[in-house]
């Protein structure tokens, strides 16, 4: 089955606390189905076409297509640059491909360089597609040439001045430059354009956690409320109203919302080990952590974080057998994580 991963952070934060060391609650990928219905069934007629003809250059873009759609990005390359490589004269093959190169996982310089070539061709060809321009504009902030980049946007905004991805360009190169109010301003006006825009207001949302604004928590709450049809939106969307209401001392609107996070995606690990967090950190219970802690560790063995906090929980209900089991679970995982052996020697003395 296709997955998707979906990034939200990329680090864990360590504090001290009681003069233990705890993991604290965070949360970095989530990898689950992308859509209610099973992409093989969506895709199943797709293929089963390609079959007949695997030349087929208007079922390679209609496939390329799909995974665009469901923000499957690793998987529109392929398609896509078989389709340019069929039929070079393809406009739509090569729009394609050249998107594909840059909305890989940190794309390389070449493959930037690449794409800016095939949109700058595609645009003698198109010069009034505003889409084209942004494009172009990607491949720009991609390599930090922020000026560039707005030259281009600007040009598609005199184009068409309701292009709502322009503004969500700006609003990201504000962002890298650090203009807080004109990274706002352009957000927002992308969201005033296009209302039932759920990316985009879980991307503003997440700015607004970036720069520790609360009112991040109506801006994921409005995503949730327009019912996504991608799931991974829905998860986004539930996740930063859980963890937002976790952030503002919320915490039985959190354990809740939580709750609810479980039952939509019951294998993204956060919606248990963060409550886990909440009952062992912020409320005292010891006993529902523990309950919490083991969600975690059935959903994922290898949740080494999981581990240690379950071991820091297990002492404090003075199990030390037990505790000294989770922090040799953690340290199987990896032997070099300073926190397990510390406990665990601590436990021992």
């Amino acid at each position: 089955m296709k997955k998707v991963c979906l990034i939200f952070s990329l680090a864990l934060a360590v504090v001290a606390c009681k003069n233990e060391t705890k993991v604290e609650e965070e949360v970095f990928v989530y990898t689950e189905d992308t859509t209610e219905v099973s992409l093989e069934d969506n895709l199943k007629s797709l293929v089963s076409e390609l079959e007949k003809n695997p030349n087929n250059v208007e079922k390679l873009i209609d496939i390329a297509n799909f995974y665009k759609d469901a923000m499957i990005y690793q998987e529109v390359l392929p398609n896509a640059a078989k389709a340019f490589r069929l039929d070079s004269t393809n406009l739509e093959a090569r729009k394609l491909y050249a998107w594909s190169l840059i909305n890989q996982y940190e794309p390389k310089v070449e493959d930037i360089l690449l794409a800016r070539e095939q949109f700058e061709y595609i645009l003698s060809k198109e010069p009034r597609n505003p889409e084209t321009y942004v494009n172009i504009a990607t491949t720009y902030t991609l390599m930090g040439d922020y000026k560039s980049s707005f030259n281009y946007l600007d040009e598609a905004i005199k184009i068409d001045q309701q292009y709502r991805d322009a503004y969500i360009l700006k609003g990201t190169n504000y962002r890298a430059v650090g203009n807080e109010e004109l990274a706002i301003s352009s957000y927002e006006t992308a969201l005033q354009i296009d209302q039932e825009y759920a990316e985009g207001f879980l991307n503003v949302a997440d700015y607004y956690v970036e720069i520790g604004n609360p009112i991040a928590l109506e801006y994921y709450q409005t995503a949730y409320d327009l019912n996504p049809s991608l799931k991974n939106l829905k998860v986004r969307a539930l996740y930063g109203i859980a963890k937002t209401q976790q952030d503002l001392g919320q915490f039985k609107e959190a354990l809740a919302s939580y709750r609810k996070l479980a039952v939509l995606a019951p294998s993204f690990e956060p919606a248990y080990f963060n409550p886990a967090y909440i009952k062992q950190f912020k409320q005292k219970e010891i006993d529902s952590a523990v309950y919490y802690y083991n969600l975690c560790v059935d959903v994922n063995p290898k949740y080494i974080d999981a581990w240690h906090n379950l071991g820091l929980a297990y002492a404090e209900q003075g199990r030390k057998s037990d505790a000294a089991r989770a922090f040799s679970t953690a340290l199987s995982i990896n032997p070099d994580y300073t926190m397990s052996k510390e406990a665990a020697e601590k436990l021992l003395k």
